[in-house]
């Protein structure tokens, strides 16, 4: 009798085993099924915010937290120049001198690739190339010789 008690115990042990792994099997296939189901929603809420359009998206946002009606357009001076805005966030939002083009503002971006030149260099070249490149300074006129007093015409 105790052998059929342990045997019996044994089948017992066995079929929790197994209904606990079916269990866990079912939560987890249930958890895998809301995934998909959340996913999926979300899926649609974006397909259906795209069709209907951004007004849909404000108008869930309440009054009082709502931008402001311009702050997400471009003002007319800076929609002109897109494609250069464009430009530089592609080139790392640096303006680079553009040799091959040559730019009309030249002189603006000549001096920028000059400051970024000399950023680059060690300091002792720095000290040379300066005294070098800066102009002489040129003499000024004595204050007697440009502000001459009129002399009354003699005629």
């Amino acid at each position: 009798m105790i052998t059929k008690l342990k045997e019996e115990v044994g089948h017992l042990q066995h079929d929790i085993l197994e209904r606990d792994d079916r269990i866990r099997y079912l939560s987890e296939e249930e958890a895998d099924k809301r995934e998909r189901l959340n996913a999926q929603e979300c899926k649609v809420e974006v397909a259906l915010a795209c069709k209907i359009g951004f007004d849909f998206l404000l108008g869930l946002i309440p009054l009082e937290s709502r931008p402001s009606p311009n702050c997400l357009h471009y003002p007319s001076r800076v929609a002109n120049c897109l494609d250069i805005l464009k430009e530089i966030e592609m080139k790392g939002g640096r303006l680079v001198l553009d040799v091959e083009n040559g730019d009309e503002g030249g002189e603006e971006s000549a001096e920028s690739f000059k400051v970024d030149s000399w950023v680059s260099r060690p300091k002792g070249d720095q000290d040379k190339e300066d005294a070098l490149a800066s102009p002489q300074p040129t003499p000024t006129p004595e204050p007697s010789s440009v502000l001459r007093s009129p002399t009354p015409n003699p005629s």
